[in-house]
């Protein structure tokens, strides 16, 4: 009978004693747990501090670059108007051109018969 109370103390010792290690080896999990836990808090404040500016960059080029495109289309609208333009001037400069020049032609032709006909005046009259 004392010993079965003997072996019992001695079983109810072990197993208080295992009790005890596996409260320290539960804390030390939860220690490094929260640890781990306050470590990735801090990863995701870092990684999200270093986005955020990333994130306010990428929106203000693509604000700037749809700003630009924008301009471009307006630019080619414009271009292709003013082409359109000087197409329509060029025509015009050219009827203008073929009803001037044949005028301007025959002024020429008068202006050479008036000048020769005044170097005959200054000739006949001496």
């Amino acid at each position: 009978d004392e010993e079965v109370k003997g072996l019992a103390k001695e079983v109810a010792d072990r197993v208080e004693e295992s009790m005890e290690e596996a409260r320290k080896q539960l804390q030390t999990a939860r220690t490094e747990v929260e640890e781990h836990h306050k470590i990735a808090k801090e990863e995701r404040r870092w990684i999200a501090d270093w986005i955020a500016p990333v994130e306010r960059s990428t929106k203000e080029s693509k604000e700037a670059l749809e700003a630009i495109s924008s301009r471009l289309t307006q630019l080619a609208e414009s271009v292709t108007s003013t082409s359109a333009d000087i197409g329509q001037l060029r025509g015009e400069i050219g009827r203008v051109d073929a009803f001037v020049r044949p005028r301007f032609h025959e002024c020429e032709v008068k202006l050479e018969e008036a000048r020769a006909s005044l170097r005959a005046v200054e000739v006949a009259s001496g």
